[in-house]
């Protein structure tokens, strides 16, 4: 593997290792340089926005309040990451979440009470069940990341089903620039792309759509 080349001398440089990785880099070769820092790509989470549950955005707050992204960072990523709130999360200049008003900001912490709360006001006081589209493709830490988050939205109410697919089926249907948005519930992309759609339609939005990042469908 490139790793095993770059622990044996043939390469000098290796561009993106994993959280994992890295620590295991430090540990059997301690004399390597290792430069760790913020990069655009983000994990996104993307609702069908079309049919219940997730037309009725307290549900979808539910979800958001029940995600303990603090966590992820520390035990997923190993303090390699940040919790992305916002459009462009490396602009110095972009909105912090302190900035947000009060009810828009608590839909981003962790309450996973609110989120019990907010579920027994949609309709569903004994919780829902759902699913999740995800590709192992991109392998570790994000494979993690996504058994961590169907963990915590168990732990609110929210059985949800991590639906493994191969990784061109998987594009396919949630590529966050070119997927058709037809899946059953919920999609967790990774990606490097923002839009203002997608950033409001999430947790805000009230039009009716097949996917959170595809307005044009709806016509909006």
């Amino acid at each position: 593997t490139k790793l095993a080349a770059l622990r044996s001398g043939l390469l000098d440089m290796y561009p993106k290792v994993g959280p994992s990785s890295m620590a295991d880099i430090k540990r059997a070769n301690p004399d390597m340089f290792i430069k760790s820092c913020l990069s655009n790509f983000q994990a996104q989470l993307k609702f069908r926005l079309d049919k219940p549950p997730f037309n009725d955005d307290r549900v979808r707050h539910a979800v958001s309040m029940a995600i303990n992204r603090d966590v992820i960072v520390k035990n997923v990523l190993l303090g390699q990451g940040a919790p992305v709130y916002h459009l462009y999360p490396l602009d110095p200049e972009v909105m912090k979440p302190e900035d947000y008003p009060a009810n828009l900001r608590r839909t981003l912490e962790y309450r996973p009470d609110e989120a019990k709360k907010l579920l027994a006001e949609a309709g569903y006081p004994n919780g829902i069940k759902t699913s999740m589209v995800w590709t192992q493709f991109y392998g570790s830490p994000w494979n993690e990341m996504a058994e961590a988050m169907v963990t915590m939205f168990k732990d609110v109410g929210i059985d949800t089903e991590l639906k493994l697919s191969e990784y061109v089926a998987f594009l396919r249907v949630a590529s966050s620039g070119s997927g058709t948005g037809e899946y059953d519930g919920m999609a967790l992309a990774y990606s490097n792309l923002y839009s203002i759609d997608h950033v409001g339609a999430e947790l805000h939005s009230k039009i009716n759509r097949t996917d959170s990042w595809n307005m044009k469908k709806a016509g909006g």
